[in-house]
């Protein structure tokens, strides 16, 4: 989707808000839509103190654009905020207490970025819940997440940043084969007709979410089996899976075979009385009635 017939179109948060600008071509060129549609963001950067140096580098780059266009600058090491280990989860949780600090960010993540958390979460074996990859709008860790770019294509941006006569800082570290997305990533950019379908495969996904959401019954802390049999098996496991989550078992670790066993375990009556289940938590079933009990 070409750049300009979507700007108009873009989601921005309401109120004051923050880019994360790394440097690279993706977030520079969120910055200067922000900008195009009238906004003055906070410009936030985490310097990863990677690269042997490179990252200041990358850092005192954004740092100028910043200056260049006269917006507030939110500039932090990553030592600054902690003791973070050297790896993408420890640079993840760095970046969320540095968005902290302003509350509402909006981060640079595209289409092609959505094609390959797709692609990895089907290779992980994930549910049809976890093909709905990222939302356009979410918070986490009391940080509310916009990615306005998720419609867009990296092609269509940086055409747009040479139009402007825009530039933007090359990561090396993106070309790491040691990196799992970056060992996908040369066939997705290849192969657009692939990356669109996983890009669509993640909107059915959303689709299919919501309307489960929609039609699955609350279940009370005591469930009969009878009720759960009377649903649909898609109906019945998002109810489940609901269920499960209300009593404790952390959602991340309800993997599709383990629903798949407590479906089992709540329509049949042959099946195991007891199971363990993630969060210290224990599911038994007696007379007919299921229900999750704390270690």
């Amino acid at each position: 989707m070409d750049v300009p017939a979507v700007t108009s179109a873009l989601n921005w948060p309401s109120g004051s808000f923050g880019v994360a600008v790394s440097g690279g071509a993706d977030s520079v060129a969120l910055l200067r839509l922000a900008l195009d549609a009238g906004h003055r963001p906070t410009v936030v950067h985490l310097d990863h103190e990677t690269r042997a140096g490179a990252s200041a580098e990358d850092a005192d780059f954004v740092e100028a654009l910043a200056q260049a266009h006269g917006l507030p600058l939110l500039r932090r090491r990553k030592s600054e905020l902690g003791d973070f280990p050297a790896t993408p989860a420890g640079h993840r949780d760095a970046r969320m207490k540095l968005f902290a600090e302003v509350g509402t960010v909006a981060t640079g993540h595209h289409a092609l970025d959505q094609a390959e958390t797709v692609l990895l979460r089907l290779i992980r074996g994930g549910s049809h819940l976890g093909l709905v990859g990222m939302a356009a709008t979410t918070t986490l860790s009391g940080v509310e997440l916009w990615r306005p770019m998720l419609r867009l294509w990296p092609d269509a941006f940086r055409d747009y940043l040479l139009r402007l006569g825009q530039s933007w800082r090359e990561d090396s570290s993106n070309a790491d084969p040691g990196q799992r997305r970056n060992r996908h990533r040369p066939r997705l950019t290849a192969d657009r007709p692939l990356a669109e379908a996983l890009v669509r495969l993640s909107e059915d996904a959303r689709r299919l979410r919501d309307e489960l959401a929609t039609h699955a019954p609350t279940l009370p802390s005591v469930v009969e089996m009878d009720v759960i049999a009377s649903l649909p098996p898609l109906v019945a496991e998002y109810a489940l899976r609901r269920w499960l989550q209300a009593a404790g078992v952390p959602g991340r670790r309800l993997s599709p075979a383990l629903l798949e066993r407590v479906a089992e375990m709540a329509t049949d009556r042959a099946a195991p009385r007891r199971m363990q289940l993630p969060g210290r938590r224990r599911l038994m079933r007696e007379r007919g009635v299921l229900r999750v009990l704390a270690e």
